[in-house]
């Protein structure tokens, strides 16, 4: 058992002393090894600045020469240049006249025409139909509340309703300040905000 116990001991006697000759080397391995990273953290450093020159310079020679292509472009290339402009506005233009139409042909306000997207002529007028729709319906809906609580007895106004005063015995009202139906009565309300 001694011969086993040694044994382990003078291993770990020559492997202390392969650590200590190990920091050592290390220790200056560290020191040389610092000096190396910020000698080669200098040589980045200078690369950087040399390619960011280049850079700067090849930007300025590309600027140059696309002013020199645009300069000598020919009247043709000019000329497909300007259709394409024109043809886009004409595009643009078209797609505003079928947007306005089709708001004009479902009665819709203005500030609703650049809602109606862009497509088709029937794409566009579809929209408009579904933009139409939904304002009725919810025209309809609030004329229906707003007269709910308006009604009498039998559908008739209130019998503290006064009549109108600038009107005699007998006469009707003149139809042009009036709503013939409940919805242009309730657009009538709307427009008088």
């Amino acid at each position: 058992m001694s011969e086993t116990a040694a044994e382990p001991a003078a291993e770990t006697a020559e492997d202390l002393e392969s650590v200590e000759e190990t920091e050592t080397e290390s220790e200056g391995t560290e020191a040389a090894e610092s000096t190396d990273v910020a000698a080669e953290l200098e040589r980045w450093k200078a690369e950087s600045r040399k390619w960011e020159k280049r850079s700067k310079e090849n930007s300025r020679a590309a600027d140059k020469l696309r002013e020199i292509e645009q300069a000598n472009m020919s009247e043709l290339e000019k000329a497909q240049a300007a259709q394409r402009d024109a043809e886009e506005r004409a595009t643009q233009a078209l797609a505003m006249h079928n947007r306005v139409m089709a708001a004009a042909a479902n009665d819709l306000p203005m500030e609703l025409i650049d809602y109606l997207g862009s497509g088709t002529e029937e794409e566009i007028a579809e929209t408009a139909q579904v933009f139409a729709s939904v304002i009725e319906a919810e025209v309809t809906r609030r004329l229906e509340e707003m007269t709910a609580g308006m009604a009498g007895r039998n559908g008739q106004p209130p019998s503290g309703a006064r009549p109108v005063e600038s009107m005699r015995p007998g006469s009707a009202p003149a139809s042009a300040g009036t709503a013939t139906s409940p919805d242009e009565w309730f657009r009538q309300l709307l427009d008088n905000r």
